[in-house]
């Protein structure tokens, strides 16, 4: 990992009964409202990745889930002009999920690979790692 990072976040690919969990960013949030996400957020300082994928998926989705391993990281420049590292993961259902959404998202859904195919608003690059979530489970 670069230490020339301004930030660091992580997402989780959460597949259960052939689909896996998206997110909907609130309607009034600065940052691509209303768009379609897997559920994440910044790692913490003092905090390994797998500990942030556990406390955000906690935090924005009341489930708990077991990361296993990584497969899929790029890096973008933020309209801020920091440099911003993102990090995704196949994780493992601990339990049967009962989803409940922090106040950062409005909906959420379970989709398939084809169902993926035809949600928006979603960005290219989030499509991009959802397919590959979906290549790396063998559910496309």
């Amino acid at each position: 990992m670069k230490a020339q990072y301004d930030n660091i976040f992580v997402t989780a690919f959460i597949p259960w009964q052939g689909k896996a969990l998206l997110v909907q960013r609130v309607a009034g949030e600065e940052f691509l409202p209303n768009y379609w996400e897997q559920v994440g957020g910044k790692v913490e300082p003092n905090e390994s990745h797998e500990e942030a994928v556990i406390r955000e998926v906690k935090e924005e989705a009341g489930i708990t889930v077991k990361p296993l391993h990584s497969y899929h990281q790029f890096e973008y420049t933020h309209a801020d002009g920091h440099l911003m590292c993102e990090i995704a993961y196949l994780c493992k259902l601990i339990e049967e999920p009962n989803v409940v959404l922090s106040p950062e998202h409005q909906k959420f859904m379970w989709v398939t690979a084809e169902e993926l195919n035809r949600l928006e608003p979603i960005t290219d690059v989030m499509r991009k790692v959802v397919r590959r979530g979906f290549k790396e489970t063998n559910l496309q």
